[in-house]
């Protein structure tokens, strides 16, 4: 049975609008040729976007350029064939703010087990992403650190072992380019 068109739904069942109601987290349901049909509020809060404003759009209104075409294309591509399915990549909220989405998406088929439709839940994993890249620089600098280490180690260590100027001052020179550049 198909739901009259209301608030947040455009032929979608009553018993699929029921569900995804009570999904505490954002979700949007899309026909095959991934028009929206559904959001819940939840999907609102995350993208500024009200129910009027996305039914009948395409799902990509939220993509940009730092979204990954390729990973929503094969993702896309799983569901139809009937895998449920997640990618985490760039989205973006109504005022062109980013953020990373973790996005399942799941088939939803018919008594004969043809798709029919495509639910997508999302989720901010803003913070989570961000702590990882944070944790990936403070690595990398501890490298770089590590290695600026190990020349002022070289350094000492060979002029512990110098006994005239010109061989102390060589020993400095060979060992700077390597604190200048990290290595």
């Amino acid at each position: 049975m198909t739901a009259p068109s209301g608030p947040g739904r455009v032929g979608v069942s009553e018993g699929l609008i029921a569900a995804m109601s009570l999904v505490p987290e954002p979700v949007v349901v899309t026909d095959l040729g991934q028009r929206i049909v559904y959001v819940n509020r939840h999907f609102t809060a995350l993208t500024g976007y009200v129910p009027d404003e996305v039914l009948g759009r395409n799902r990509g209104l939220l993509d940009g350029p730092g979204t990954d075409r390729v990973a929503v294309a094969h993702a896309l591509h799983a569901v139809a064939h009937g895998d449920t399915c997640g990618i985490k990549t760039l989205s973006y909220r109504k005022g062109g703010a980013r953020f990373w989405d973790a996005l399942t998406l799941a088939p939803v088929t018919d008594g004969r087990g043809a798709v029919t439709h495509v639910v997508g839940l999302h989720h901010d994993v803003t913070e989570h992403v961000e702590a990882q890249q944070r944790a990936v620089r403070l690595l990398e600098e501890a490298g770089r650190q590590r290695a600026s280490s190990r020349s002022l180690f070289d350094v000492a260590h060979s002029l512990n072992r110098q006994t005239s100027i010109p061989a102390l001052a060589q020993a400095v020179a060979d060992a700077v380019p390597g604190l200048c550049t990290g290595d």
